[in-house]
């Protein structure tokens, strides 16, 4: 029996990263090159020749895309020209009022949260991430993942169903309120082994004094370091004077800040050979490159490379993880299979990279 699949892009998720924004809900117009359009037409580009029946919003939000893949398809709701997070929630029922198998999602927490509010548990989702922050744990490890995970539904074997948390930053950060995390709900989520299946975490406090002075000793000089988000590594721009942005990447060099709350740019025209960059997984999910700190692109690690790269986590935070997940547009073969993490003063500790 031909399975009924619910296909929902939001076209906003992603996007604010191009102006250097920490989320994409203040964008008040359509992207003219939306990043989760891109990143559903790579998901859409890896399941061609599915037998499956789509459901899907006209326009940006899933009919263009399936068309210009040759998918087949019903329009069942019709968003206007600016898309909102109440036509995530209109479709998202209507499709489950409509008895689908399967809704399949490109966006964000904020996409997340709408699907949740709709639906809740009633049918399974698969989430392909193109958000910014990414705390929830409901998406797929990339486009990839994601379209494999299909296949796997369609065939009717080889994944599981799992309850994957919901999660969002506060919105009161953005009004120096401090970082707290949200938690939502559940949503049920198709995946396998490879997904991860715990949401961002706040961490307790650790001492991560001896970090902090194993990396600042170890500088060297004339090199720029682009130290990523997170309590850990901000504790080492708060060491040279700055009062950085918890969810920016700041560039320092010679211990002096060059640049606080970097953007992707900023980070080309720094980096070159003798650039490092110094990051910290996400708390429980482990994500180290792709979620959180999107303005490190693959064009960034082409010119940085993963030689110099610095991880650096709290043994607290480093005995709940198991793999540090990456997923930047970057070749495979040129990733490490594992990783060396700074855990305290000259202590580290060899941790499995997964990617796909």
């Amino acid at each position: 029996m031909v399975k009924r699949i619910a296909f929902l892009i939001n076209p906003i998720a992603g996007s604010g990263l191009a102006l250097n924004l920490k989320d994409s809900d203040s964008i008040s117009e359509l992207p003219g090159n939306s990043h989760s359009v891109k990143e559903g037409e790579k998901f859409l580009q890896s399941i061609v020749g599915s037998d499956a029946a789509f459901l899907v919003p006209s326009g940006i939000m899933g009919e263009d895309s399936l068309a210009k893949y040759g998918f087949s398809f019903e329009i069942i709701t019709r968003p206007g020209k600016m898309t909102t997070g109440l036509d995530t929630i209109e479709f998202a029922r209507i499709a489950c009022s409509r008895g689908c198998d399967l809704l399949v999602f490109v966006g964000g927490d904020g996409t997340a949260r709408d699907i949740f509010s709709a639906i809740g548990e009633r049918i399974p989702v698969l989430g392909i991430p193109a958000g910014i922050k990414m705390y929830s744990s409901v998406y797929a490890l990339n486009f990839n993942h994601a379209a494999d995970l299909f296949k796997k539904f369609i065939q009717g074997e080889g994944y599981e169903i799992y309850r994957g948390e919901v999660a969002d930053l506060d919105a009161g950060y953005f009004k120096g309120q401090g970082f707290h995390i949200n938690y939502f709900g559940d949503l049920r989520v198709i995946g396998d082994s490879s997904s991860p299946k715990f949401s961002k975490s706040e961490v307790q406090a650790d001492d991560i004094s001896g970090i902090v002075d194993f990396v600042i000793e170890n500088m060297r000089k004339d090199a720029y370091y682009f130290v990523g988000p997170g309590s850990t590594c901000k504790a080492i721009t708060r060491n040279f004077g700055g009062n950085p942005d918890l969810l920016g990447i700041d560039v320092i060099r010679n211990g002096i800040i060059v640049k606080l709350d970097a953007s992707e740019n900023d980070l080309i025209k720094f980096s070159s050979e003798q650039s490092f960059i110094v990051v910290s997984p996400l708390g429980d999910q482990g994500f180290l490159l792709g979620r959180g700190n999107r303005q490190i692109t693959g064009r960034v690690m082409e010119r940085v490379g993963f030689e110099n790269l610095i991880v650096i986590a709290s043994r607290l935070k480093m005995d709940r993880i198991n793999s540090l997940y990456v997923d930047i547009d970057f070749p495979v073969d040129c990733i490490p299979k594992y990783l060396r993490v700074i855990i305290g003063y000259g202590e580290t500790r060899i941790v499995k990279t997964v990617f796909r």
